[in-house]
């Protein structure tokens, strides 16, 4: 079975800004390998995303989350569909959660101002088996012997932040998260099979905190790690897609390069 990647928001938190209708979902994207149901990010709305391209989200098995930003980061409202779907089913539901330092403290926190002081501790880990895990730079995480994944840390203005590495088999894919120009994001995508990639700031400037690339970083960020396709992601739409895949061959980043759009599906 191949790997497959469907991208479920190719933007950022805010979509028809630079022209009208010009709609885009945040951030998220689900991996699919060896029967393991991945969630690579969680912004608003995106259980009716994977239920748009047929997928039951209650199959998720784990959910990896790059920063705390609330376009990365609502997880809560995910989370009830699993919470309330269990426990009216009377069915057992695990779930693994990644994420920066303090995950479950911060989720836990979130959580009990949604529902009632005390309600995380007494009741939803009681109906939903959830486990949280921190990352932290170059940590090797293995699943089930089948998928290894790595997480480094990348510079994000103030914000605590995490690309992956996933190593498939003999396939590897590496997502950026949300990134400014970085070595260890160069070392997150080396010699990986698929690179996405955000793109966040405009082609000619950068980012004045470093907390995120332009095509043409992107493009240099792809060339210096051999990557052998580049994925431009969470873009605000203001260049088109034309002018984003130039921009990245200045670099002298020479892979094939696509601009994501909602929907679309990778194979590795």
């Amino acid at each position: 079975m191949k790997n497959k990647l469907i991208i479920l928001g190719s933007g950022t938190c805010v979509s028809s800004f630079y022209k009208p209708f010009d709609f885009r979902y945040p951030s998220g994207y689900l991996l699919q390998s060896e029967g393991i149901n991945m969630l690579l990010d969680c912004s608003e709305g995106i259980r009716a995303r994977l239920e748009k391209v047929k997928f039951d989200y209650f199959k998720i098995d784990y959910i990896f989350i790059s920063h705390f930003h609330p376009d990365h980061f609502s997880l809560d409202t995910f989370l009830q569909a699993f919470y309330v779907r269990a426990r009216k089913a009377g069915q057992p539901k695990k779930i693994t959660v990644f994420g920066s330092s303090e995950i479950e403290r911060h989720f836990s926190t979130i959580w009990d101002l949604k529902y009632a002081n005390g309600h995380y501790q007494k009741d939803f880990k009681k109906i939903l088996d959830i486990d949280f895990q921190e990352f932290s730079d170059n940590k090797e995480i293995d699943r089930d012997n089948k998928i290894k994944i790595t997480s480094f840390r990348v510079p994000h203005g103030e914000m605590e932040a995490y690309a992956t590495r996933f190593s498939l088999g003999n396939k590897s894919l590496t997502y950026s998260g949300d990134s400014g120009d970085s070595e260890n994001l160069v070392k997150a995508a080396k010699n990986t099979d698929l690179f996405i990639c955000e793109a966040a700031t405009e082609i000619g400037k950068k980012d004045p905190e470093n907390a995120h690339l332009n095509p043409f970083q992107a493009g240099e960020t792809a060339k210096k790690a051999n990557s052998k396709a580049l994925i431009l992601t969470h873009y605000h739409g203001s260049n088109p897609d034309e002018a984003m895949i130039k921009d990245v061959r200045k670099s002298g980043y020479s892979g094939d390069i696509f601009v994501a759009k909602d929907f679309q599906s990778f194979y590795l």
